[in-house]
């Protein structure tokens, strides 16, 4: 709801505290989303960046293909606002791989 009203430094705060009391990998992965997408919309594109390294090494660890497809996803929408095309449209190809891997999307 935080996020949602435009408050992301409170809900990045609250995405933190929801990081902290995550009782397993997949609650900490959520959670650790969740703060990137604040952070994204707040403009703390290096954070958010960081934090998705951080959070692909549990996901991978942990064999996560949503999650993988979802930080692939992220790291792209974040890529294109810092001009790195590029890296942008690697990003989503992956992230559509990864989703069409796990029959989220058509695999075309």
């Amino acid at each position: 709801m935080l996020r949602a009203a435009g408050d992301f430094e409170e809900a990045i705060q609250s995405f933190e505290s929801a990081w902290e009391m995550a009782l397993d990998d997949s609650m900490r992965c959520r959670a650790w989303l969740g703060l990137v997408d604040c952070m994204r919309l707040a403009d703390r594109y290096d954070d958010a960046l960081a934090s998705l390294d951080a959070v692909q090494k549990i996901a991978e660890t942990n064999n996560m293909t949503a999650e993988l497809s979802g930080i692939d996803f992220r790291r792209a929408n974040i890529c294109f606002p810092l001009g790195r095309v590029d890296d942008c449209l690697a990003e989503h190809k992956e992230a559509h791989r990864l989703g069409a891997r796990i029959g989220r999307l058509g695999a075309g």
